[in-house]
């Protein structure tokens, strides 16, 4: 793997060294989004001025900027405005044109750059940059029409993934095939527009390795969280991901390869699959501060926002150290449904800490917020994320019972009937109030996951439940497999769960 370093003698290890900006300077972020405004948090703490560019001129960053321009990421004039204020720009988002970066590196630095920001915002590019690299990544083929398909799935093979090769993010733009009838029907799905088809991998885990480059080429790491997904959108990540030192030093190539490649500088994310037999793949690469990597923010010596601006003002990067085993959960905007969440069940746990966005609008799928949960030991960090989780609206799988708990599939017999249905109950219909489960639960379809289907059928005959029950084929199959692996069963829990709620109609 530390070949990858030396294929390309053209990038250089100091790219673009200027004289570092010191706080007085103004720093300038196209996209105001949570990036955005963790990023402004920090910059004004150490003694910078802060311009926005975003759409919505009193958006999460906007809030807590300087000065802010509201206008379309695509509007050349408007981004040649905010660099005229600015000594160096930079982006909280991978979707601004390469063509609007150029014209604002005409006036002052921008990084991420341009070249970058080309590479990154397609995905064919993204693959063909990660393939001439020979960097470790999924089967792939461009399709540009209905007749590419064939040909692209003799290459990637079945199951596989349809994603639009621009503006694709948290699982949008994205269609799966499993045999050659759905092929069409996929494409139309994502609309019928340039793709890329992927083979579909059955991962053990997903992992991030957070790098920090700097304009002097140097490079820093962050501890890997692994990261949990519901519906395609981040749920939870835990860190430090139980990994083994070697699979810790190939992510951390990989990653530094990836950076120097690029000529990156400032906070760069690679999301990668750790396979069942130990491969490391690229699934995706974020040019900047990243959802996973928030645990910084409250974790770390260094926060991944501070070590951006760092990086991009041409300061000398921060300290990475860990200073505390942690949980990150997301809020996502299905938790407004019925009103304002109860912070309460936050706030009464000393170890957590509550991240709001300042978002006026919530909606489902939309990141609110999060909550970081540190403690000195990581699984009991998740176990206090999970409660919390749970506590809200009962976002728990029943097979997360089994891996907050070690994995212990006795550890089932903790799990009480009122449980088991709050749980199942909240995670089909939005906004159930807990003294209205049995009327609710009345004709959908229940994952009964790791729980034993015929002791499940009796919990709900001994709440007063006579309705209907629809209970998934792959119950019976998780059972099995949670015996041996009940990691594994969560994980086929989850993507269970997530087509039972499209097929609800609840979605």
């Amino acid at each position: 793997m530390t070949e990858l370093l030396d294929r390309d003698k053209k990038v250089s290890s100091s790219p673009n060294v200027t004289a570092p900006l010191l706080p007085g300077a103004t720093l300038g972020i196209v996209g105001g989004g949570q990036l955005g405004r963790m990023m402004a948090l920090e910059a004004r703490r150490m003694g910078y001025r802060v311009a926005v560019l975003d759409p919505d001129p009193a958006g999460p960053a906007a809030q807590v900027a300087d000065m802010a321009i509201g206008a379309r990421f695509d509007d050349a004039d408007a981004a040649r405005q905010l660099a005229r204020h600015c000594q160096v720009v930079t982006l909280d988002l991978e979707h601004v044109p390469a063509a609007v970066v150029r014209e604002v590196e005409r006036i002052c630095p921008v990084r991420p750059s341009a070249s970058v920001m080309a590479t990154v915002q397609d995905r064919l590019v993204q693959r063909q940059f990660l393939a001439r690299y020979g960097l470790p990544q999924v089967r792939f083929a461009p399709v540009g029409a209905p007749s590419d398909l064939p040909n692209a799935a003799r290459t990637v093979g079945f199951p596989c993934v349809l994603k639009t090769r621009t503006q694709g993010y948290d699982g949008k733009g994205q269609a799966r095939a499993t045999v050659p009838g759905e092929l069409e029907e996929a494409f139309a799905a994502i609309g019928a527009r340039p793709a890329v088809m992927e083979e579909f991998v059955d991962f053990e885990r997903e992992i991030s390795v957070l790098v920090a480059r700097a304009t002097t080429g140097e490079i820093a790491f962050y501890p890997i969280p692994e990261n949990l997904h519901r519906r395609h959108i981040l749920f939870l990540s835990r860190v430090p991901a139980a990994l083994p030192d070697s699979t810790v030093r190939e992510a951390h190539e990989i990653g530094a390869a990836i950076a120097e490649h690029l000529g990156h500088v400032g906070m760069l994310a690679v999301e990668l699959f750790l396979t069942k037999d130990g491969r490391l793949l690229v699934n995706e690469i974020a040019p900047r501060t990243h959802n996973s990597g928030h645990y910084t923010f409250g974790a770390s010596a260094t926060s991944q926002f501070e070590q951006h601006v760092r990086a991009v003002c041409g300061l000398p990067l921060g300290d990475t150290r860990l200073l505390s085993p942690a949980a990150m959960l997301n809020l996502l905007g299905d938790l407004w449904a019925s009103g304002e969440p109860d912070w309460s069940v936050v706030f009464r746990h000393p170890e957590a800490r509550l991240h709001l966005y300042g978002k006026k609008r919530a909606s489902p799928g939309r990141k609110m917020g999060h909550v970081l949960v540190l403690h000195t030991d990581v699984e009991r960090a998740v176990e206090l994320a999970s409660e919390i989780a749970t506590g809200n609206v009962g976002l728990l799988l029943d097979a997360w019972h089994l891996y907050t708990s070690g994995g212990s599939v006795d550890d089932l017999d903790r799990i009480t009937a009122q449980d088991i249905i709050t749980v199942h109950v909240n995670d089909a219909p939005r906004g159930v109030e807990r003294d209205q489960l049995v009327d609710n639960v009345r004709g959908l379809p229940l994952e009964t996951g790791v729980i034993d289907l015929p002791a499940f059928m009796r919990k709900l005959a001994a709440l007063g439940y006579d309705g209907p029950v629809t209970p998934e084929p792959f119950s019976a199959p998780l059972n099995e497999i949670a015996a041996q692996d009940p990691l594994r069963a969560a994980r086929l829990t989850s993507e269970a769960l997530d087509r039972l709620w499209a097929a609800s109609g609840l979605a």
